[in-house]
């Protein structure tokens, strides 16, 4: 799809919405917001169908834009969606100087952690061994 421009897509009815603080270096909250709508069939004008998963993020100075990554599935979509946020933030935080720190005061090197509340990354899913119903 390179060179393809894929018309805009409103958000939608959100789905996901996550709220987190950044602070500025002279240590003031700023309020983060990011939205998720979940994936859509988009129009393919011609192409393969793809899908499409809406995203929004509030507080960054971008919250005009509505992100629309497409993928070959709803999943895909949704996966790319995801990897937008993460880059959006780092370089929202960096460009704006904004850092990120847990519920001690210690800061962290990676949005990631406060996005998904999860402690270590790998974690991000629960173990089979533990999520068991027997």
């Amino acid at each position: 799809m390179s060179g393809v421009t894929l018309p805009k897509i409103p958000l939608g009815r959100v789905v996901a919405e996550r709220h987190f603080v950044l602070w500025d270096s002279g240590g003031s909250e700023r309020e983060i917001v990011v939205k998720l709508r979940a994936p859509i069939q988009a129009e393919s004008y011609g192409l393969p169908a793809v899908s499409r998963c809406p995203t929004q993020i509030l507080g960054l100075g971008v919250d005009q834009i509505v992100y629309a990554p497409a993928g070959e599935d709803a999943f895909l979509a949704l996966c790319y969606a995801l990897d937008l946020i993460g880059q959006v933030l780092e370089g929202g935080s960096k460009s704006l100087n904004l850092q990120n720190r847990d519920k001690t005061g210690v800061t962290e090197d990676s949005l990631v952690l406060n996005l998904s509340g999860a402690r270590p990354p790998s974690r991000l899913f629960p173990c089979p061994e533990t999520n068991r119903a027997d």
